[in-house]
């Protein structure tokens, strides 16, 4: 087997051949200046091998690159204890979640609120500052006047066109104030839309005439006639609206029949003075209910505990309106110190608003067990210690939310 042929190595350094012989302190010199490259190369090895080291144990077996992200700002409240396997416990850790409205408070707003952007938007800063998470915005006025600017092409431009703000941005400018903005809608008690829309007003059993509540010389007035197809379709039209705007709670308000006289009943349809006549009213709350997230409705708690009468009447179709969220309205001066209850059972109540809202508003939960009840204050001659009172008591009995009105 041949030798591997071995290249010898030829130093070529020729500086070196032709130098003089240094002297003593010059060595010492040098040698002292190599000590101190030596050392600097040393560290300068030492802190960059570090960082890389640690950079790939840190990344074996890892696939992706993650970006880096920022400590996290002092939000939280940390009193974590570490365990000896290094975990933590997260009972004790409190997070705040940032501009968070309180919750369970709801204001109503004035009519007046919506006569232009500057008087709303103050308005929201009030409700906020009360520290409302919601406001509830009325949306049409007691003689049916729309108190936001409408797009449906029926309305626009008709008597029942009366407000200057689109439904949109009442619910963009509650939401910049970080507050839930729910509609109030008046339904039947109308008295321009029959003028504007077909086929919804009431009219004589014969089709001769439009009726009115009262004599026309005493100043009687149309309304909405929850039998008629076209009143159906108003409704259907107003709830799309306000649902492609934003909102998302209709609370229904005025869903009544009117005070029918003697001498109605012989110029109007039977249907109307019938024992069933409630299935129409509730077909209004359903017309909305279809087309909007929640719809609500609004009664009196003293019509409520009287044999479901007047604003409350529409709450006898029970299984049609299982699940409606009821807002039930609380006034202080509608009550004596006696009531009976739908047991017939004679209670004293005092005046002691405590013991008042929870008698009464048990007694609601026990007329309407599948429905949800919102209690709503009627703040009109209380103390702002009996709305505390009465906040309090209403949070005893589990409820969640209570309106201000």
């Amino acid at each position: 087997m041949a030798q591997k042929y071995k290249r010898s190595k030829i130093k070529r350094n020729k500086g070196r051949l032709y130098k003089k012989r240094k002297s003593t302190a010059r060595k010492v010199g040098e040698a002292i200046l190599l000590i101190v490259i030596i050392a600097a190369l040393g560290f300068l090895g030492f802190c960059i091998a570090g960082p890389v080291i640690s950079y790939f144990q840190n990344n074996s077996g890892q696939s992706e690159i993650t970006s880096w992200e920022p400590e996290p700002t002092d939000i939280t409240t940390d009193n974590t204890d570490t365990s000896s396997d290094g975990t933590t416990s997260a009972e004790e850790e409190t997070t705040i979640p940032p501009d968070e409205p309180a919750s369970g408070v709801a204001v109503t707003l004035d009519e007046a609120d919506l006569a232009s952007v500057e008087k709303y938007t103050a308005a929201l800063e009030n409700a906020a500052a009360k520290g409302a998470s919601m406001v509830y915005i009325p949306l049409k006025n007691a003689d049916g006047v729309l108190l936001y600017k409408t797009e449906i092409e029926k309305l626009e431009g008709s008597d029942a066109d009366g407000g200057t703000i689109p439904a949109a941005q009442l619910v963009s400018l509650a939401s910049s104030k970080n507050l839930t903005a729910a509609a109030i809608f008046p339904t039947l008690k109308d008295r321009t839309t029959p003028g504007v829309w077909d086929d919804c007003a009431y009219r004589f059993a014969d089709d001769s005439y439009t009726w009115l509540d009262g004599r026309a010389e005493e100043g009687g007035k149309r309304w909405l006639d929850p039998f008629r197809t076209g009143t159906r379709e108003y409704f259907a039209a107003i709830a799309q609206e306000l649902t492609r705007a934003g909102f998302d709670t209709v609370l229904l308000t005025d869903t009544v029949f009117p005070d029918f006289l003697p001498y109605d009943r012989q110029v109007l349809a039977s249907h109307f003075f019938t024992d069933d006549r409630y299935t129409a009213l509730s077909d209004v709350v359903i017309a909305f209910d279809e087309n909007v997230a929640s719809a609500a409705i609004n009664a009196e708690l003293s019509d409520l505990l009287n044999d479901f009468d007047a604003s409350a009447e529409v709450l006898k179709d029970k299984d049609n309106l299982q699940g409606v969220t009821v807002n039930l309205v609380f006034t202080n001066s509608d009550f004596k110190n006696k009531i009976t209850l739908s047991n017939q059972q004679e209670v004293e109540m005092g005046t002691d608003i405590t013991v008042r809202i929870k008698t009464l508003f048990t007694e609601a939960q026990e007329l309407l067990p599948d429905n949800t009840i919102i209690p709503v204050i009627d703040t009109d001659g209380l103390s702002e210690d009996d709305i505390e009172k009465a906040q309090t008591a209403l949070a005893d009995m589990g409820f969640t939310q209570v309106v201000l009105k």
